[in-house]
């Protein structure tokens, strides 16, 4: 059985050794947030995950806008010589 996620995706497998293997730092981090709250770097991840899952959506559905300008991810075009 597979453990869910909040969006209800089945996590993969390493993922749940990852989670297995630093079971304590979670904990710890849990504590942590749970006594001081959640640093506003995450408070503000945590506010705007709907926005990121839309976003993330489109992203795959459409790939990246502006993408074909992107000189990193461009195919070299071929030499005509």
């Amino acid at each position: 059985m597979t453990k869910e996620t909040s969006d209800t995706r089945p996590l993969s497998a390493e993922a749940q050794e990852w989670i297995k293997a630093n079971r304590d730092a979670i904990e710890s981090s849990n504590a942590y947030v749970e006594e001081h709250g959640l640093p506003l770097g995450q408070q503000w991840v945590a506010e705007n995950a709907a926005a990121f899952a839309c976003w993330n959506g489109y992203v795959e559905k459409h790939g990246l806008p502006l993408a074909k300008y992107n000189q990193f991810l461009r195919k070299p075009e071929p030499d005509n010589d």
